[in-house]
């Protein structure tokens, strides 16, 4: 469930505050309620909450600029649920739609915590993690077929002691990882959509 409230809107330049809430509630029981996660089923989270604008930026009027907890636009296989590219919502700075030539660009820089485990799973550690995400879409190639070029970067802010205890204390090591895909997009006259996807990392 999305929640837009519009803060700014006057000659051109607009600001929107935006709130989404993701969850599940299980079918098992009658009364079950977001929140209630003791049987492993129903949660609720804020999965992004975050400002963006438009009309600020004077070398990106149509573009949107975003600041908080979000994330690049997921990309899915639909029915499925896979998604081909993926960068989670945490707290940064983005902007979308930004138009570069042919194509419109998408760009991230979000900061994310994620925990290292030992070898045991049995202790972790938290490990501050920065991710760019890059991407050129809409590029147009022939009647209603688009191309996205992207690129994901992501490395660790370790610390003196979480690089002591994955040297000493038996705790996995970090890496810094990248990623590079393509996705051709062809839609038809009727509605719907061929997508292909190829990725490298």
């Amino acid at each position: 469930m999305q929640l837009k409230q519009r803060v700014y809107n006057e000659n051109g330049k607009r600001v929107d505050a935006v709130v989404m809430m993701d969850g599940n509630v299980g079918q098992q029981y009658s009364t079950g309620w977001f929140g209630d996660n003791a049987g492993g089923e129903n949660y609720m989270q804020f999965s992004d909450m975050y400002v963006t604008t438009k009309g600020f930026l004077p070398f990106a009027p149509e573009a949107d600029f975003w600041v908080g907890k979000h994330g690049a636009p997921k990309i899915e296989i639909q029915m499925l649920d896979w998604k081909t590219q993926r960068t989670d919502a945490a707290a940064g700075v983005g902007l979308e739609n930004w138009k570069v030539g042919p194509g419109k660009i998408d760009i991230a820089l979000v900061r994310e915590d994620v925990d290292d485990y030992d070898r045991s799973l049995q202790n972790k550690q938290q490990i501050n993690t920065n991710t760019i995400d890059l991407r050129y879409k809409d590029i147009p190639l022939w009647d209603k077929a688009t191309l996205m070029v992207s690129g994901r970067y992501v490395t660790a802010n370790e610390s003196a002691s979480e690089k002591d205890n994955q040297d000493n204390n038996g705790y996995y090591d970090w890496k810094d990882t990248w990623m590079f895909g393509t996705s051709l997009t062809q839609k038809f006259d009727k509605g719907g959509f061929n997508e292909f996807s190829f990725l490298v990392a």
